[in-house]
């Protein structure tokens, strides 16, 4: 009795259908992963707070060149240890929102006789073309062209440009929603990264007017 219910069980995690939908799982799961890896080093404007360094300057103004002096420090500190941090922080996001969902885009293309064995998921010159059969630098020079066009925007449809020879063949409904969920997490990395340069010069020119008074301070300090 156990031992024919054993032989059902390994019978049914063998099947076909069930290796299928635990490899469509598995996708699942790593996309869960990587977009909640995504939204966790968005977090990396937070580490640029310079507003509240100003805050902890409040109050009477320091008179003492040695305290002027320290707060002067601390500030050069501040953004110099910011920058690594953010630095490190940014390429980071590169990889993770950008790297691995290509990645994941790549090997359903690459293993698409197992993932979706009906229809090309590529179109060349206009005719379907599988991707197995494709190598493996074609298949990251298309990742790397949807990349660009939904960090990019519009500016590769409007400029007619193109670094693979290869689209994807909206006819294959389920690769094309998967492309497309690739261009908007590329899109929201891209803005990211834009609106971090913004908040680092910003915060800079806050950080650079701070210094300045503290240096008109010092000329006057006992």
């Amino acid at each position: 009795m156990i031992a024919s219910v054993i032989d059902s069980v390994a019978a049914w995690a063998t099947s076909h259908t069930t290796l299928y939908w635990l490899s469509w799982a598995g996708i699942g799961l790593a996309l869960v992963g990587i977009l909640t890896l995504i939204w966790a080093v968005l977090g990396i404007v937070r580490d640029f707070d310079e507003a509240h360094l100003l805050k902890q300057q409040r109050g009477p103004r320091a008179r003492r060149a040695r305290t002027i002096r320290r707060n002067i420090t601390k500030f050069q500190q501040y953004a110099n240890s910011v920058v690594q941090t953010i630095a490190m922080r940014s390429a980071g996001l590169m990889v993770i929102g950008i790297g691995l969902p290509g990645l994941l885009l790549g090997v359903i293309a690459f293993f698409q006789p197992w993932f979706i064995p009906d229809e090309a998921v590529l179109l060349l010159d206009g005719e379907p073309a599988r991707a197995d059969t494709q190598s493996v630098y074609q298949l990251s020079v298309f990742v790397l062209d949807q990349a660009l066009r939904g960090g990019l925007s519009d500016v590769f449809e409007v400029f007619g440009l193109r670094l693979s020879a290869f689209e994807n063949n909206p006819s294959n409904i389920l690769f094309s929603s998967l492309t497309l969920g690739y261009r908007l997490i590329c899109g929201l990395v891209f803005t990211t990264m834009v609106f971090v340069i913004g908040r680092i010069a910003i915060g800079y020119r806050n950080l650079s007017a701070a210094i300045a008074q503290l240096q008109a301070q010092l000329e006057t300090a006992s």
